[in-house]
């Protein structure tokens, strides 16, 4: 079998050929603790012309084989042939057991390395604040000195003021008498 059209004859050719029921390949599957299969996807599946049609090969052709066709335990009986091919399913399924595990791996990893770079830019951020109400703070507390300097010359200014207009007063009463 090299692709899913002739996994899907060989299917109804042996449930035919042994006499299953829907009820049975289900009952079957159940005592694998496989992923299940509904009885509704077992009938698309054995239907005619659902060699034509797509299924998911993790979740309905693979429980399906490998109760119909059993071709995942290599048996006493079998010709060095199917040996072979199950021993290659076997190993194919072991392959994709250990890249599952390594992808779940690398997704924990990639998590892992996100937190800390948002860690990090957290730090960053928080640093760079900090800075920021520092610089923020030094330069309202200058603009604070240069106001009270301004109060201050304004009022020296004032009084300035005033006592240049009590001279002219001064002045304008003295040149009267």
């Amino acid at each position: 079998m090299t692709n899913t059209k002739e996994l899907i004859l060989t299917l109804k050719e042996v449930r035919e050929a042994r006499n299953l029921s829907f009820d049975k390949i289900i009952k079957l599957i159940e005592d694998n603790n496989d992923v299940p299969v509904s009885k509704s996807t077992l009938s698309r599946l054995f239907a005619d012309g659902s060699e034509n049609k797509n299924f998911s090969y993790d979740n309905v052709l693979r429980p399906v084989a490998k109760v119909i066709i059993d071709m995942e335990q290599i048996e006493a009986n079998d010709d060095a042939y199917t040996r072979g091919f199950k021993s290659i399913i076997n190993f194919k399924k072991e392959l994709l057991f250990e890249y599952e595990k390594q992808i779940e791996e690398l997704k924990a990893e990639i998590k892992e390395v996100e937190q800390r770079e948002k860690a990090k830019y957290h730090d960053k951020m928080e640093k760079e604040t900090a800075t920021f109400q520092k610089n923020l703070a030094f330069l309202n507390h200058q603009i604070e000195l240069k106001d009270h300097r301004i109060d201050h010359l304004l009022d020296a200014n004032e009084k300035l003021l005033n006592q240049l207009l009590q001279c002219q007063r001064c002045k304008q009463v003295m040149d009267k008498e």
